[in-house]
């Protein structure tokens, strides 16, 4: 097998034990209503139903448009360049070396740096190992996890 085989097959694995796992929580869900349980113990650790809270979510415009009615004194005015003009602008620009140059003129530009971000692995599972996985994986993982069960009793 190779690293790139082994990589998509854990990948393979983990896409079908979440879906296990989220079949399982179902479960465990069902339970807590029927008993009305707040926390599970087990030898693998706790579980605890974290109760659903709710938080205020503020509309920056509505609100904005509340505060020119009432209280205007208190809007900020601020300065910013039009986002299309910034885009056109942009445009024009190449990184070469460490520096950012406009291509039009091949000067730096001071008002724009470049930006580093490191690389990363990417794959995807197939639709049709996405659907395999769930079934073939979920399967076994119920196996698995009445094998360790076992495994850690005796």
């Amino acid at each position: 097998m190779t690293p790139a085989d082994r990589l998509m097959a854990l990948r393979y694995l983990a896409h079908g034990l979440t879906a296990a796992v989220k079949d399982q929580e179902k479960v465990l869900e069902q339970v807590q209503q029927a008993t009305g349980a707040k926390s599970f113990s087990t030898r693998f650790g706790g579980i605890s139903m974290v109760a659903p809270s709710q938080s205020i979510a503020v509309d920056d415009d509505a609100l904005l448009e509340h505060v020119e009615e009432d209280n205007p004194d208190e809007v900020i005015v601020t300065r910013t360049v039009r986002e299309s003009y910034k885009k056109a602008l942009v445009a024009h620009l190449a990184i070469t070396g460490a520096d950012v140059i406009d291509r039009r003129t091949g000067e730096v530009v001071t008002w724009a740096r470049v930006k580093h971000r490191a690389g990363y692995l990417q794959g995807r599972l197939t639709d049709e190992a996405k659907s395999a996985a769930e079934v073939e994986v979920r399967a076994r993982a119920e196996q698995l996890s009445t094998s360790l069960l076992e495994v850690t009793d005796g």
